[in-house]
């Protein structure tokens, strides 16, 4: 076996193994929504929430978010599905960016 055909083995193989990244931008509402149906385990997620919002998005599971994003902060998610991950704004219509790859 070539040396070329081998690494096209092992790229193969490494597109299988880990999903390829994900990005998103979510608008968040009063009412808590999942970050993604997405099922894949990810070594990391990052959540940004846009510098122009007006409230805090509060980041949770899917019966209590609480932990408070600030305008313009960010958050690493280590060892998650996206599936698992739920926003939901302090007040308003609030924007938060999704960044997600690992596996």
């Amino acid at each position: 076996m070539s040396d070329i055909t081998s690494y096209i083995d092992w790229e193969k193989k490494r597109k299988i193994m880990r999903p390829d990244l994900f990005s998103k931008e979510i608008d968040v509402g009063t009412t808590a929504v999942q970050v993604d149906t997405n099922t894949d385990y990810r070594k990391e997620v990052i959540l940004l929430a846009d510098n122009n919002n007006t409230a805090n998005v509060l980041v949770g599971n899917d019966t209590l978010q609480v932990f408070p994003l600030k305008p313009g902060a960010g958050v690493g998610i280590m060892g998650t599905s996206l599936n698992r991950i739920y926003l939901k704004a302090v007040s308003g219509t609030q924007k938060v960016y999704v960044l997600a790859g690992g596996s």
